[in-house]
């Protein structure tokens, strides 16, 4: 074999480094690796074939050279024998003293080094056995010398070196340390050689990385710690000249991958400094040095740095430095009320510079706080907490308490701020000390504590109740609670540090400093004097709460006082007396009874700061109620400090007193909608104390005992111990939701309405039913509390109690908007979040009837609550019907009042029309209930509603239906649809429907239901029946009643069908039912209207609207089965799709430009009634031209275009009042159809399909089909349209998209995935642009779109989803990836600003003169010609109740996309059209809204400098 020959070129090509060759040298490096793999080509022969390069006098060929040896060599490592080994370490060493070669031979000699290879089994000639290859140690050696002599001056080369020899560095420490000390390699100090003016934020990094190497190095056992203790100060003094770090990462650095932030190298330095105790000496004097400065960030290190340090120094290093340490963090404690640094800030609501000030300082205290607990624990016992409690800090806290007990306290605002920010600074003095471990806790309550629960006693005491009492309460229980939340915080932090997983981690927990540190032998003592604050805590917080609350004892139930909570006012001392003994503590704390008066209340101000204190406390007590649990939950056998930890977890009784007093003060006020109280204890800021009641109410929920020693009892020993706490506070929030007077929250800081307490009450029912993610410290730690299994308990026992609350007989005042915000919170809020923690709505839990379900204890007790609730809601449905079906509690009073008639329902429309009505209500809260429901139950429920639905459509069949409609009716056909309005149970039955889950319901069942809804909604829009020639009168305008049955009985179908198991049986219904009963129901011919024939009996000149359109009901009921089929991916969408185009079709003249002279030229009679439609359709179908074609499809006039003759539509037309209205209607729902088709979730009157499991069946790429279809058939529309108007040579509206087709593509972009939208961009800009214009036409005043309210707002909404995507891809164009997308943007940046300025005045009259429109842009989209404004005499016309706040949206969407398009398009695109708009900005600047007014200002200063 003759390798020069063979392998000469291949090697030539791996060593080619030119640009145009990088691929040619990959493969041969690829081919060079696997010939040695395979043993083909030996290394040796490699560096025979590589000896030109590798000697030549060409630094850059020694460099190609020695990189591909090193890639070879990293990258066949383990197939080298010993022998190969050692002569490339002999030959890389040669090459790391080369500085060209420096990077590659030191990343080969790093691989070298590597022995994670020992073990690997490779066959080779000297592996003997088998045996992995081995580095020979002096091979070693070899490099090792070598590394050092290099990193001396490695400050000389490149980054890429420097790197390169700090990683090699790396390795050897950790792989070779042992080699590396016996054969003395002066790697310290060839380091410093090396680090000495490093500046490269990536070579620092491994710096200070190598610092931690090396001291773990020298402390190793068995190496010589000496040449550490020499070069301990220049290694100290290396790493302080980087501290503080300041470093402002440039833009390589910044982002990516490898990004570096100067937050990690202050952490890199940090451990660094902590590396070993003997750089104390350097570093301390430093960071005590840095304390003093007024440079925040070197502050803020220093803290962290200390408190990182500490730890790691010891005692013994510590010791000389104590005294300095102490004075630092003592001034950064007490700097925020004077003490020692710098002046306080002055409290007060205030903000600005002063409140910012004062928050960086107590910042910086919370901080030195920490930091004066690790180095209290640090220094030892007796060191650091000696110092710390015999300070005067400690003295003044005794004093101000003591002095806030006498007559003369209180004198000024000024001493009474001091005071609050004395105890506050001396409060976190303490609890630091006391949080450093049991020793300090005893030292803490012996010097101090003590003391303080002895004034809190006294300030309870009835000899002691003026008004100076409060303040002397307040400040002893914020210290007390500041002790035990520290104590609280360090066992947490120790319980998470130590847990490691698995079931070896006790081991490993029990063996932290920080475990022994609190369960040791001598921990029990000093863990006794926490009990007793506890208790004394306790004691105090019952008192205060009967002096807050006197009327609470009155209000509980009787049974309430075996669960330890009093029942009256005088049992509140004996209450405290008994939590004392309970609690075991000394007798002396026995004896303090506390008798006062419940009469002798406090103040309003001191109340509200009373309040707070104390539900600061509670949380206080309960977070160390949850870290004492974890840490019995993962403690090993039964110590004496364990068994005193044990009595820091609340009991029943205090857990319960616990719940009673936080439902109290979070409904106190007016709950969460009270005003906030600026808190004294909290430094002046201002509080919400229902907001912080409610969030300890959540914790009490959660907590648990500890771990039950019976396994497999956790959960229902969990759940009986909520029992009394969740049955509590159920009663609580049920009899204030139910009262209409004060007395249930009535307060002495001033009682709350009647109303103000139900929705309080309400509120923070919702708060706390709404399950969380577990995340909680006991269910980090495998036990049974945080698994959101009490907020679910709750949430059971509450839907138990409401059905007295929401189906009572009785409802008075303010019940109408109660019961509708009642049933919007569970809807929303609290069922969804419950289905999703309790599992029950997780695919997981779907399963066929004949398979059962496993229900944990929490899912049995809320699928039971759920379906009770939804029974008993369906029955009192069914009573509701009996006894006339008017009123609450399914209807509002103005949807009653709506429902009297024809014409008052025309005139009650504007007052409903945005509103939710209260049928929808109960529909959405309906399905979420089933959702919660187990299969079992669901069956049930189904049974019922499909029984009730069947029963329904029936009814509505019967042709002596007629007969039981009010006799007013006869004419307007309102018979069979006034029945199925007085039925609540229709729409609740259908929401029933909507919430099971899929495999619920076998076939047969399956079908039946869909049949009865099929015909429940065929039969409510059937037209009534009529003599011979009479003539059949249109629909008129339907109650909201009616609308809510038909929208639920739409998505109860869709749910249906997607939801069908068999797809065979699913055909066949599809074919067999859906499409002859439904689907060619709204498959109509264009609305014409000719002289041809005339209907008999009809006015005289009235023309036939040749068939009757269909009803909007029925084009959403078939869009709504779209839906369902496009998520199972059916073929049977295309026939839906087909159809809905079809509808769009059919779209009336209602865009055409207004004239009001058709009735008079064709010789009507003006003075017939506006409400006849004889006179109306007669006035409209009647003119001069003997054949009126009305085809416009949604065009207006052109800029200077007259009207087009025979073209018009009389101006006065009645929304929905005839055949071409209720067309446009139906339009207008195939339409809002296209966004229901590939939207994530969609539903109407409350109740929705939603595209997850295990509610629906979901195919996939579900989405891209669907939006695929109708993209492709709206763009075919488009272009039948456009052709059509070419053939009629109207060339000026060729383009334009009629008005349903926009809203049409609008509402499917606006819907479809965003990603989905900027993939397809090329094809949708200019169907989305046109839309736009179109739809900005419709909404802008004067123009003469006969638009009904509903239609309004559809197309303002759909404008603002086409905006949102138009503002998505201007986002994404600003990217350097989407150059693609900036292209089209670019090519259609003239008509995308004209959408944008036309968009940014919709709601709002343009200000005369200030528009400048862009030249060529089309008139009629951005300026308004006088050509189409009315005629004279008669008034402009605006589009009917657009809503302020959609319209503003409408606003603030199109000024963001004007402020993104400068960020998108370069400068010489945007230019241009600067003028353009600026003058559409500016206004904006006017706007009556002030997020619209914000986003104006901030287009103005980006364009002003385009």
């Amino acid at each position: 074999m003759a390798p020069t020959v063979i392998y000469r070129p291949l090697v030539e090509r791996a060593c080619n480094t030119e640009p145009e060759s990088s691929n040619a040298r990959g493969e041969a490096c690829d081919e060079i690796v696997n010939l040695i793999n395979q043993r083909i080509l030996r290394i040796l022969d490699l560096v025979l074939l590589l000896s030109g390069s590798l000697t030549s006098p060409e630094r850059e060929a020694r460099e190609n050279g020695t990189r591909l040896l090193g890639e070879v060599v990293i990258r066949c490592r383990p197939v080298f024998g010993e022998g190969e080994l050692h002569t490339l370490a002999e030959f890389l060493a040669s090459r790391l003293r080369d500085w060209p070669c420096l990077g590659p031979a030191a990343a080969a000699c790093r691989s070298l080094l590597e022995v994670e290879f020992a073990w690997k089994e490779v066959p080779g000639p000297e592996s003997g056995s088998g045996g992995g290859p081995r580095l020979r140690n002096e091979s070693a050696c070899l490099v090792l010398e070598a590394m050092a002599e290099m990193l001396r001056s490695a400050q000389s080369f490149r980054q890429e070196d420097r790197s390169a020899l700090l990683q090699l560095l790396l390795v050897a420490v950790r792989r070779w340390s042992q080699l590396a000390a016996r054969l003395e390699v002066p790697l310290l100090d060839a380091f410093l050689g090396a680090a000495d003016g490093e500046k490269d934020p990536r070579c620092l990094l491994l710096a200070f990385e190598a610092v931690r190497a090396l001291c773990e190095m020298h402390h190793a056992p068995g190496v010589d710690a000496t040449p550490l203790r020499q070069l301990a100060g220049e290694v100290a003094d290396w790493a302080s000249s980087y501290f503080p770090i300041s470093f402002n990462p440039p833009r390589n650095l910044a982002r990516g991958p490898a990004a570096i932030t100067r937050a990690d190298l202050s952490s890199s330095l940090e451990l660094a400094l902590a590396a070993s105790p003997f750089l104390a000496g350097g570093v301390l004097p430093l960071l005590v040095e840095k304390l003093s400065s007024t440079y925040r960030p070197a502050k803020e290190d220093s803290l962290s740095a200390l408190r990182r340090c500490c730890p790691a120094y010891g005692a013994d290093a510590l010791g000389p430095h104590v005294r300095q340490i102490w004075l630092a963090l003592r001034a950064e404690l007490m700097a925020p009320c004077g003490h020692g640094g710098a002046a306080a800030v002055p409290l007060g609501p205030g903000g600005g510079g002063l409140r910012s000030e004062m928050d960086s300082r107590l910042a910086l205290a919370t901080s030195a706080a920490s930091c004066l607990t690790a180095l209290t624990r640090a220094a030892g016992p007796g060191v650091m907490d000696s110092m710390a409690l015999q300070d005067a800090c400690v003295g003044d806290l005794l004093s101000v308490i003591r002095m806030a007990g006498s007559p003369t306290h209180a004198s000024s605002a000024t001493s009474t701020t001091r005071a609050d920010e004395q105890v506050l600074c001396s409060s976190m003095v303490l609890a630091a000390v006391a949080a450093a471990g049991p020793a300090s806790l005893r030292r803490t309550h012996t010097l101090a504590l003590i003391q303080v629960q002895s004034l809190l006693a006294d300030s309870l005491t009835s000899t002691n109740a003026y008004s100076g009492g409060a303040d002397q309460v307040l400040y002893g229980a914020t210290v007390l609670a500041a002790v035990v939340d520290a104590v609280a915080a360090e066992l947490q932090s120790t319980c998470i540090a130590g847990s490691v997983g698995g079931e070896g981690r006790r081991d490993v927990v029990a063996g932290t400093s920080a475990w022994a540190t609190w369960l040791g032998p001598s921990a029990a003592d000093g863990l006794a004097v926490l009990v007793e604050v506890k208790g004394v805590l306790l004691a105090g917080l019952a008192a205060v709460h009967a002096r807050l609350h006197p009327e609470a004892g009155g209000q509980c139930d009787p049974n309430s006082a075996e669960h330890g909570t009093a029942t009256s006012s005088d049992g509140y001392a004996a209450a405290a007396a008994d939590v004392m003994s309970v609690d075991k503590v000394c007798p002396a704390q026995k004896a303090q009874t506390m008798n006062f008066d419940p009469n002798e209340g406090y103040g309003p101000a001191a109340a509200a700061q009373l309040r707070l204190a104390a539900v600061g406390a509670w949380g206080s007590l309960l977070r160390l109620h949850e870290a004492s649990a974890a840490v019995a939950a993962n403690a090993i056998g039964d110590t004496p400090a364990m068994a005193t930890l044990q009595q820091f977890v609340l009991s029943q009784s205090e857990l319960t007193a616990a719940a009673e007093h936080l439902c109290n003060y979070a409904l106190a006020g007016g709950g969460a909608a009270g005003p906030q109280t600026q808190a004294r204890m909290s430094w002046g800021r201002r509080v919400h104390a229902a907001q912080e009641a409610t969030a300890a109410l959540q914790m009490t929920l959660e907590v648990s005992r500890p771990r039950p020693a019976v396994a497999g009892a956790g959960i229902s020993d969990a759940n009986a111990e909520r029992t009394p706490v969740v049955r509590l506070l159920v009663r609580k929030l049920a009899a204030a939701m139910a009262s209409r007077n004060t007395s249930c929250n009535s307060t002495s800081a001033g009682g709350a309405s009647g109303e103000v307490s139900r929705a309080a009450a309400l509120q923070l029912a919702t708060q706390l039913a709404q399950a969380k993610e577990p995340g909680h410290l006991l269910m980090a730690h495998g036990d049974v509390c945080g698994d959101g299994s009490g907020a679910a308990a709750f949430a059971a026992a509450l839907l138990w109690a409401l059905p007295p609350l929401l189906l009572k007989k009785g409802f008075g005042g303010g019940d109408e908007e109660w019961l509708q915000d009642c049933l919007n919170q569970l809807a929303a809020c609290v069922l969804p979040a419950l289905a999703a923690a309790s599992g029950l709505d997780s695919a997981s839990t779907t399963s066929t009837i004949s398979v059962p379900q496993t229900l944990s204890p929490v899912q049995l007790a809320l699928s039971s609550a759920a379906h009770h609730l939804v029974t008993t809601t369906l029955r009192a449905a069914v009573e509701w019907e009996a006894a006339g079906g008017c009123g609450l509690p399914f209807q509002r009073a103005v949807e009653t009042a709506a429902f009297g008639g024809m014409v008052e329902a025309v005139s009650h429309r504007s007052s409903t029309a945005g509103e939710t009505s209260l049928m929808a209500a109960w529909c959405a809260a309906i399905q979420q209930l089933t959702a919660c429901c187990d299969n079992k139950r669901q069956i049930d429920l189904a049974v019922e509603a499909a029984e009730r639905i069947a029963t329904s459509s029936v009814r509505l069949s019967l042709p002596g239906t007629e007969a039981t409609a009010d006799p007013n009716d006869a004419a307007s056909g309102w018979g069979p649809a006034s029945d199925l309005a007085l039925k609540a149970s229709v729409p609740l039955a259908c929401a029933v429907v909507a919430g099971l889950r899929v495999g619920v319901l076998e076939t047969h069942s399956t079908q039946a239901i869909a049949d009865s809804l099929l015909h429940l909604i065929v039969a409510a829009q059937s037209p009534r029946a009529s003599a011979p020639g009479a003539y059949a009168a249109p629909r008129q305008v339907r109650s909201s009643c009616v609308d809510c049955a038909l929208g639920t009985a739409a998505v109860a179908l869709a749910a249906t069908v997607n939801r069908w198991q068999d797809a065979h049986a699913l055909d066949s219904w599809l074919s067999a039912a859906f499409q002859p009963e439904l689907l060619r129901r709204i498959s109509v011919t264009r609305v014409t209207c000719t002289a041809a024939s005339v209907v008999d009996g009809a006015p005289a000149g009235l023309a036939a609207a040749v068939l009757e359109p269909p009803s909007a009901a029925v084009v959403r009921a078939a869009g709504w089965v779209g839906r369902a089929l496009a998520l199972r991916n059916h073929s049977a969408l295309n026939s839906v799709v087909d159809a809905l185009l079809g509808c769009l079709r059919s779209e009336p003249p209602c865009s055409s430009p207004i004239t009001s002279t058709i009735a008079a030229t064709a010789g009507t009679d003006t003075a017939a009634p506006r409400n006849s439609d004889a006179g109306m359709l007669a006035g409209m179908l009647t003119s001069g031209v003997s054949a009126m074609d009305v085809d416009n499809d949604g065009d207006a006039c052109m800029d200077g275009a007259s009207p087009v003759s025979a073209t018009g539509i009389l101006q006065d037309v009645e929304p929905h009042g005839n055949a071409v209205t209720a067309a446009a209607v139906a339009g207008m729902a195939a339409a809002d159809m296209f966004g229901v088709l590939v939207a994530e979730a969609a539903a109407a009157n409350g109740v929705s399909l939603a595209a997850r499991a295990p509610h629906a069946v979901c195919r996939v790429l579900w989405k891209q089909r669907t939006y695929s279809l109708c993209v492709q058939a709206l763009e075919a529309e488009y272009g039948r349209h456009t052709q059509q108007r070419r053939q009629l040579q109207d060339s000026r509206t060729a383009l334009w998209i009629p008005l349903q087709l926009a809203v049409a593509m609008a509402r499917l972009a606006g819907s479809a995935p965003r990603d989905m939208c900027r993939t397809d961009v090329r094809r949708l800009a200019p169907l989305l642009l046109r839309s736009i214009q179109s739809l900005c036409r419709a909404l802008r005043s004067g123009m003469d779109y006969r638009l009904a309210e509903p239609d309004t707002e559809l197309v303002a909404g759909a404008l603002k989803d086409a905006l949102a995507v138009l503002r998505d891809w201007i986002e994404g164009a600003s990217s350097a990836t989407s150059e693609q997308l900036r292209s089209i943007l670019q090519d259609q940046v003239g008509e995308l600003v004209d959408c944008v300025c036309a968009a940014a005045v919709v709601g709002a009259d343009p200000v005369p003169g200030r528009h400048v429109q862009r030249p060529g842009a089309p008139a009629a989209v951005t300026a308004w010609p006088s050509s189409c404004s009315p005629a004279a005499g008669t008034s402009a016309f605006s589009p009917q109740a657009l809503d302020a706040t959609l319209a503003a949206s409408v606003r603030e969407e199109a000024l963001r996309c004007c402020s993104g398009l400068v960020d998108s398009l370069p400068y010489h695109v945007l230019h241009p059209l600067r003028q353009q708009v600026l003058g559409c900005v500016v206004q904006r600047l006017d706007d009556n809204k002030r997020g619209v007014r914000q986003l104006a200002v901030q287009a103005r200063r980006v364009w002003g400098d385009t």
